[in-house]
């Protein structure tokens, strides 16, 4: 997805992640390595939607 989708389907799955599964403890973290071919403007949208923006 970080890949191949849009910042917007990135914003809205992360906000949906964070706000189903995060009152019971959901970290948000890259895991092992970000992608290489990871597009920078999703990156961001995972940080914007991590932040609430």
């Amino acid at each position: 997805m970080i890949a191949l989708g849009t910042p917007d389907d990135i914003h809205k799955y992360v906000r949906r992640l964070c706000e189903e599964i995060g009152p019971a403890g959901f970290i948000m973290a890259q895991g092992c390595s970000i992608p290489p071919n990871a597009k920078p403007e999703n990156i961001k949208a995972i940080v914007d939607a991590t932040m609430g923006r």
